[in-house]
């Protein structure tokens, strides 16, 4: 074995990778290894070099024609400031107040939505804006939904209520609702589900409050024109934005917007007290702008430390002083080198 370890460094070097190693007959040893072909060229990985020629043919799109949504005015080549004009012109704005004379905020939305987290940050919002909210959950029968909300709510020094019922939630505004605003959290609703509307609009007329309709960024423009056309129709006066962050098209908001739709906030991050912002023609235009420039980080990285460079699998036979060279297979995958010298990491081949 020695021996062959000797030729072996000599022949391929000392970052040779060992696949496997078996005796042979007559004294020999067999010793498989991976092998990397030199490179012509040592310029950018392939990948870098498609994520900046996919960062470039994007930015010359159109914003219409990058994310989906019907809007011709807004052409490419535009002005930031013209942009936004012509946002301002044609999308339907809302805006929420969250004084203590206004009357209670109902927020609603399609399940996973994000409509606890966004009752969570108007609540921090009122808080550092030295306001004293009343939240109160009327999802409660979702798993750990009171617990998830109760937990945020004792960081901001919140009162939090739990009803059940449109009645028991009419006695709780007849007796808070005249000293300080409600926030009034809802279970998901499907826009399908005519009873759950129904209840839904039970809740409203409980506390004559205003709607508010969570819903994602992302999504088929035709099936998000037509859920919020639904809420809006129930009678949300706004909407919030919500995983803006997680996508890099939002044609389906817009496309709402541009048919009457209110748009209120947005969120654009993790952060509770700054993830969600109200939105204005200008900050439209910034997120859609930062959406269509977004790149893949994540693969970007994995792929520059990982370069793609063939290898081929060569095994060497020492008999003796003799030695003879032949390929035992075509070419090795990345990841079955990576995967190999974890392999060896962990003494799986010897």
């Amino acid at each position: 074995m020695s021996a062959a370890m000797a030729v072996l460094r000599r022949d391929f070097g000392e970052d040779a990778l060992i696949l496997g190693s078996r005796s042979l007959r007559g004294g020999g040893v067999e010793i498989t290894v991976a092998r990397e072909e030199a490179e012509e060229d040592a310029g950018p990985p392939v990948s870098v070099l498609s994520s900046m020629e996919e960062g470039q043919a994007s930015a010359q799109r159109s914003l219409p024609e990058w994310h989906g949504f019907d809007l011709p005015e807004l052409a490419a080549g535009a002005s930031p400031e013209r942009e936004a004009m012509i946002l301002g012109q044609y999308v339907r704005f809302g805006g929420l107040s969250l004084a203590r004379e206004e009357t209670p905020l109902v927020v609603c939305g399609v399940p996973g939505g994000g409509k606890t987290l966004a009752v969570t940050r108007l609540a921090t919002r009122m808080v550092l804006s030295g306001r004293d909210p009343l939240v109160v959950t009327m999802d409660t029968e979702r798993s750990g939904a009171f617990e998830q909300l109760a937990a945020c709510m004792k960081i901001l020094g919140v009162e939090l209520r739990a009803v059940d019922t449109p009645m028991a939630l009419k006695a709780l505004y007849a007796h808070e609702g005249q000293r300080r605003m409600m926030l009034v959290d809802t279970f998901g609703v499907s826009p399908w589900d005519g009873a759950l509307l129904d209840r839904l609009n039970e809740i409203k007329a409980a506390v004559s409050g205003s709607l508010a309709v969570v819903h994602p960024a992302g999504g088929h423009a035709d099936e998000t024109c037509e859920v919020l056309s639904m809420f809006q129709a129930l009678g949300a006066q706004n909407t919030i934005v919500s995983k803006a962050d997680c996508c890099r098209r939002m044609g389906g908001i817009v496309q709402a917007g541009l048919r009457g739709v209110p748009l209120a906030e947005i969120s654009t991050g993790r952060s509770v007290i700054e993830g969600l912002q109200p939105l204005t023609p200008a900050i439209l235009r910034q997120v859609l702008v930062r959406m269509r420039d977004r790149v893949l980080p994540f693969q970007q990285a994995v792929k520059q430390e990982f370069p793609v460079r063939p290898q081929r699998a060569v095994s060497r036979h020492v008999v003796g002083k003799q030695d003879v060279s032949r390929a035992k297979s075509p070419t090795l995958s990345p990841s079955a080198a990576v995967m190999a010298r974890h392999m060896l990491a962990q003494g799986r081949v010897q």
